[in-house]
C-alpha cells in the first residue's frame, strides 16, 4: 500500500494541485481532536477586490494587490455577516507605504480611538473564532496567564504619548491593562475577566448601559478609528467603525483604518486598509512614530499598606479608596473608605448584572490579582451557584487615585462605609449566617431585585449584535 501511495504522489500533477482550491483534514494523533486545514496558497494568488477594499479610500491606485497567505474556503464567522476566512498580506513595499500613511493619520488626529477584536490577542495564545484551519497559537496553562503582545504594548505607548485617546476592547482578556494601558480610558464593552461587575456578554445578551453610553459618546467624538483584529461581522459595537467611516465620506474627520489578515464587510468604507500580521504592522508603526513599546507592569507588589495615597498604616491587602457603599466616587474632602481584600473577607458587587451579589476573597492567582468566590442566584431555580471572579490589581491602583468613575465591589462587615449621600454617616454591613430556608429566599429575592434594577437602569441598549442581524 505504501509503494502504491508513493507512486501516486510521484506522478501527481503539481500544476493541477496549485489550481485546485482544496481543504484537507489533519488526522488526530494520540487522542488529539482533528482540525480543519487548508492547502498552501499558490504564490501567484492575489486578492481580487476593488482598490478601496484592498487599500482604502486614501490608498494609492498603483499599489499592488495583497498576496494570499492562506486559502481557507469557509466563512470566518458562520452565522454572521462575515467574509471568507482567506488570509492576505500586503507586499513589503506597499505595507511600508501604508504604515507611513497610518502614522500621518495618527499625527493629524485629535480624537483617535482603537477598536480591537480577538485577532490582537492570538499571538498571546488566546484563540479566536475567525481563524479557520490550522491556526497556530502559543500553548498556555490558562488564557488568564497570557502576556500582552507587542500590539497591546504599542497601543499603550500611543496613549501615553497622547496619540490614542480611547480604546474600545471587544476581548475580555485584560491584556491592554497588563500592557500598562489605564483602565479609566478603556471600554471593555463585551465584558471583562478582571472586573466582577462586568461579566462576559452572551451573544443574545444586552450591553451594560454605562459602557454602551460611553460607546455612543466616542462613536460621535472620534475623528479616527483604528480597527485591529476584528471581523466587523455585525456586532452592535461595530457601529463605531461604520459611523467614523461614513462621516469621513462627507468630509468630517479622517475615517477608519482596518488592520487584519482577513477581509471584512467594512473594507470598502475604510480610509486605509492594511493586510498583515498585527504585531508586525504595529512594530512598523512604532518605528515610524519613534515610540517604544510600553514596559509591562507587575502586580504582585500591590499589597495595600505601602501603596501611598492614605494607605499608610493599612495592613496588607487593605486599600483606602474614595468610593462609597454604592461604588460611586465621593466628592473631594470626604474621608476614604477601606476596601478589605484579606482572605476570608466578604465583599459585595456594586453594579452591573451581578449587582448585590456577595462573595468571599479566597486568595490571589499567580499574577497577584484577587480571586473572589461569589454566590450568584439562578433565576427561577431558587438556589445559589458559586463562581470565582478575579479583580485586576490595576483597578486598585487607579481607584486609590480616584481615576475610576465607579468601583465594582465594596467590603461587607467590620468596616464603616460612607453612604451614597457622602454625609459621612457610617453604614455597617453584617454578614450573618443563614439560619433557615426563608432567609435563603430573602437573599435570593434581594439579589435578583438588585440585578433587575441594574440591568434595566440604562433603558434599551440593544443586543450585542446589530438589529439587522439575527439574534445572537
Amino acid at each position: 500500500m505504501t509503494s502504491s501511495l508513493l507512486s501516486s504522489i510521484e506522478y501527481f500533477d503539481m500544476d493541477r494541485l496549485k489550481a485546485t482550491e482544496t481543504k484537507v483534514t489533519r488526522i488526530g494523533i494520540n487522542g488529539e481532536t482533528p482540525t480543519a486545514s487548508s492547502t498552501p496558497a499558490a504564490p501567484n494568488r492575489v486578492l481580487d477586490a476593488s482598490s478601496n477594499a484592498m487599500h482604502g479610500k486614501r490608498g494609492c491606485m498603483s499599489w499592488e494587490p495583497p498576496l494570499t497567505l492562506r486559502y481557507v474556503d469557509v466563512e470566518a464567522r458562520p452565522g454572521y455577516a462575515s467574509c471568507k476566512a482567506h488570509e492576505y498580506v500586503d507586499r513589503p513595499e506597499v505595507l511600508r507605504a501604508k504604515v507611513k500613511l497610518l502614522a500621518d493619520l495618527i499625527r493629524g488626529s485629535e480624537q483617535c480611538v482603537a477598536y480591537t477584536g480577538a485577532g490582537i490577542s492570538t499571538s498571546a495564545g488566546i484563540a479566536d473564532y475567525a481563524t479557520q484551519g490550522d491556526g497556530v497559537f502559543p500553548l498556555l496553562l490558562s488564557p488568564m496567564l497570557a502576556k500582552p503582545t507587542p500590539a497591546h504594548r504599542i497601543l499603550a505607548s500611543l496613549h501615553a504619548e497622547g496619540h490614542l485617546k480611547h480604546w474600545i476592547q471587544q476581548n475580555h482578556d485584560g491584556l491592554p491593562q497588563k500592557a500598562g494601558y489605564p483602565q479609566h480610558a478603556l471600554n471593555e464593552i463585551h465584558g471583562a475577566w478582571y472586573d466582577p461587575s462586568n461579566p462576559v456578554v452572551p451573544m443574545d445578551g444586552g450591553l451594560r448601559p454605562d459602557l454602551f453610553k460611553s460607546l455612543l459618546l466616542w462613536e460621535k467624538k472620534a475623528d479616527l478609528c483604528i480597527a485591529i483584529g476584528t471581523s466587523l461581522a455585525g456586532m452592535n459595537a461595530d457601529r463605531v467603525v461604520r459611523s467614523v467611516s461614513e462621516r469621513a465620506t462627507s468630509g468630517e474627520g479622517l475615517g477608519s483604518v482596518i488592520i487584519s489578515l482577513q477581509q471584512t464587510p467594512l473594507d470598502e468604507l475604510s480610509a486605509l486598509r492594511i493586510f498583515g500580521k498585527i504585531d508586525d504592522v504595529m512594530e512598523m508603526l512604532a518605528e515610524e512614530l519613534s515610540i517604544t513599546q510600553s514596559s509591562v507592569p507587575t502586580w504582585d507588589g500591590v499589597v495595600g499598606g505601602d501603596c501611598g495615597n492614605g494607605n499608610e498604616g493599612c495592613e496588607e491587602d487593605m486599600f483606602m479608596i474614595p468610593y462609597n457603599s454604592s461604588g460611586n466616587k465621593m466628592s473631594p474632602g470626604n474621608e476614604n473608605n477601606c476596601l478589605d481584600l484579606r482572605e476570608g473577607q466578604q465583599v459585595r458587587i456594586t453594579s452591573g448584572f451581578y449587582s448585590g451579589d456577595v462573595g468571599v476573597v479566597v486568595g490571589k492567582q499567580l499574577e497577584g490579582h484577587y480571586k473572589i468566590r461569589f454566590m450568584h442566584p439562578i433565576k427561577n431555580k431558587g438556589w445559589l451557584a458559586p463562581k470565582v471572579h478575579v479583580l485586576g490589581c490595576w483597578m486598585l491602583v487607579e481607584a486609590m487615585h480616584g481615576l475610576l468613575d465607579t468601583f465594582p465591589i465594596v467590603t461587607i462587615a467590620g468596616v464603616g462605609d460612607k453612604g451614597p449621600d457622602d454625609t459621612g454617616e457610617a453604614i455597617m454591613f453584617k454578614a450573618e449566617p443563614i439560619q433557615n430556608k426563608n432567609q435563603i429566599g430573602d437573599l435570593l429575592s434581594d439579589m435578583l431585585k438588585s440585578r433587575e434594577a441594574a440591568s434595566s437602569g440604562g433603558g434599551n441598549v440593544g443586543n450585542e449584535r446589530e438589529a439587522d442581524c439575527k439574534s445572537d
